[in-house]
């Protein structure tokens, strides 16, 4: 059984885990830290993987979604989903 080679760089001897090494070489390289797809607007996830992560806090600490017409800040997701209706 052949195994293959070991990465060398900057993240190859820090102190963490294999899993977080490879999450910084996905955000080097641009792409979401879970699932590896290309990121758009968020820092660390694709616009999937951050509605993901966002619904499932909203649920755990029992927040309703966001509606229009409400109080409150719209999310940045429907700004990015609807570009047009803004600037009409």
């Amino acid at each position: 059984m052949k195994r293959t080679a070991k990465i060398q760089d900057e993240f190859t001897d820090l102190p963490v885990s294999r899993n977080r090494k490879n999450q910084l070489r996905r955000k080097k390289a641009g792409c979401c830290t879970l699932c590896g797809k290309p990121r758009n607007f968020y820092w660390e996830k694709c616009d999937a993987c951050q509605a993901k992560v966002r619904e499932a806090t909203r649920r755990l600490k029992g927040f309703n979604a966001w509606q229009p017409g409400r109080r409150g800040r719209p999310p940045v997701c429907h700004s990015i989903k609807n570009p047009i209706q803004k600037a009409a």
